[in-house]
């Protein structure tokens, strides 16, 4: 049984003491609770739909099937499923097909167990996360900063000064999905902000200018 009014999570991960380390640090404490274990992304899914957790440490790369199609997959049953990639590769290409596939949060498993606790946290408010020390890494995936042409387009119209809210209606979004598109732009860019981000994709040529909307 959960405890009251505490964050619950599934943790998947095809490494068995992985698994049995994270949910000691996660059940220790006051406001955490480990609903359920999957050892590869069909099990993640399978006790995703019976455990509805709120926020699901899910391991990238796993046997049957991986935590990128396992994270599309849960998207789909529930567009507010809020995924935590846990890997133990810092490669910008994961790290971006992670974010794709609809993830919230990016960490490695040499992340220490605050800064674990602290994402899934984050992801559990419904807020992005990737570690500081990945940040760096995103700058350089290919043209505008490897941004996609929908993210583009979303910086575009941040640009002219429409709300979140706005942009997610015009581009038949979730509010949650937007927020996660806000979050791949300034981590991909390295800023903290949405104004940093409109300013360093001027200043990059990503996007000509502030527009007046």
């Amino acid at each position: 049984m959960a405890k009251a009014d505490a964050i619950t999570v599934l943790i998947a991960d095809d490494h068995f003491v992985a698994r049995v380390g994270i949910k000691r640090f996660i059940n220790a404490q006051p406001n955490m609770q480990v609903v359920a274990m999957a050892a590869n992304g069909e099990q993640a899914i399978a006790a995703y739909r019976s455990h509805l957790p709120t926020v699901v440490v899910m391991d990238l790369r796993m046997q049957t099937l991986d935590g990128v199609r396992a994270t599309v997959a849960l998207r789909h049953f529930d567009k507010d499923a809020r995924v935590l990639m846990l890997s133990s590769y810092d490669k910008p290409s994961d790290i971006q097909r992670a974010q794709e596939s609809g993830a919230l949060g990016y960490i490695t498993k040499e992340a220490d167990p605050s800064e674990l606790l602290h994402a899934v946290r984050t992801v559990a408010e419904g807020q992005g996360y990737i570690s500081p020390r990945l940040s760096p890494l995103l700058g350089g995936l290919g043209p505008a900063g490897g941004l996609s042409p929908r993210e583009v387009r979303i910086l575009d119209m941040i640009s002219s000064g429409q709300s979140s809210r706005d942009i997610a209606a015009q581009m038949n979004l979730t509010p949650g999905t937007m927020r996660v598109y806000v979050h791949q732009i300034m981590a991909k860019m390295g800023v903290s902000n949405r104004a940093a981000a409109v300013s360093a994709a001027i200043r990059e040529g990503i996007i000509t200018s502030v527009r007046q909307g």
